[in-house]
């Protein structure tokens, strides 16, 4: 399978890449500098806020796989407009297989809470959970799969 994963320069995402290529699939890493790109993938340079990079990138491709993060000195608005322009770009060339990786506070502490809800939860990382949550949104009311 053809995959192109997003974010693979960071610690998750070369993890994905490594994976994937172990496994036999043909990877294209979607990376801001080609130099940063992990070893036997091919590499696609762009910015994932940059809509036309990323609409070049997911044409060429069967799957997507999306690493994004951000570190607690980054714009949650990189994190959620580089996923809507992933999302609109998989939506426009049919490609309608995602898999995401969001950080661990969206997931559920109770049935009716997140563990960015409780009390416990790191408050230097509610931002950083908060996009992540913001992400999951976006993909569950979009028709990808």
């Amino acid at each position: 399978m053809q995959l192109l994963v997003f974010g693979a320069d960071g610690r998750v995402g070369r993890r994905l890449c490594e994976y994937a290529v172990s496994d036999g699939h043909s990877v294209t890493a979607f990376v801001r500098d080609a130099a940063s790109a992990p070893p036997a993938v091919a590499v696609a340079e762009g910015d994932v806020t940059d809509a036309g990079s990323v609409a070049s990138a997911v044409t060429e491709t069967e799957a997507v796989c999306s690493a994004l993060g951000i570190d607690r000195n980054a714009a949650v608005e990189s994190l959620v407009g580089g996923v809507d322009n992933i999302v609109t770009a998989m939506e426009a060339s049919g490609v309608d297989r995602l898999v995401a990786v969001a950080a661990a506070g969206i997931l559920q502490a109770t049935p009716s809470r997140r563990r960015l809800d409780t009390t416990e939860f790191p408050s230097k990382l509610e931002r950083v959970a908060g996009g992540h949550w913001d992400v999951y949104e976006r993909l569950r009311d979009s028709t990808l799969d």
